[in-house]
């Protein structure tokens, strides 16, 4: 991933990761989940930022992806899909808040 600091203590970060499979559940709403994973900020924020997830390419069967427990150094995020599948999902975080 990569940030952007700005000098009036803007903070952006921007990572695309990738979860292995949504095959977690099925949850409420009868959607499968993937396993969580982690994000690691490449520069922490003082505060906790708004974290952006977003599905990218992979698998036409998953609907969203998810950021939860979001942090100031982390943020862990899955995946979810309308159908149990072991196919690969891409997804993209973004997270802005304040490093000053």
């Amino acid at each position: 991933g990569y940030y952007v600091k700005f000098a009036d203590g803007t903070l952006i970060c921007h990572v695309d990761k990738s979860v292995t499979e949504q095959d977690n559940g099925p949850s409420a709403g009868n959607f499968y989940s993937s396993d969580t994973g982690t994000w690691t900020y490449p520069l922490a924020f003082n505060a906790s930022p708004r974290v952006i997830a977003q599905v990218n390419g992979g698998h036409y069967n998953a609907m969203s992806a998810k950021a939860v427990s979001i942090g100031t150094s982390s943020t862990n995020y899955l995946t979810m899909s309308i159908n149990s599948t072991t196919n690969a999902q891409g997804l993209t975080l973004l997270a802005i808040g304040t490093w000053e």
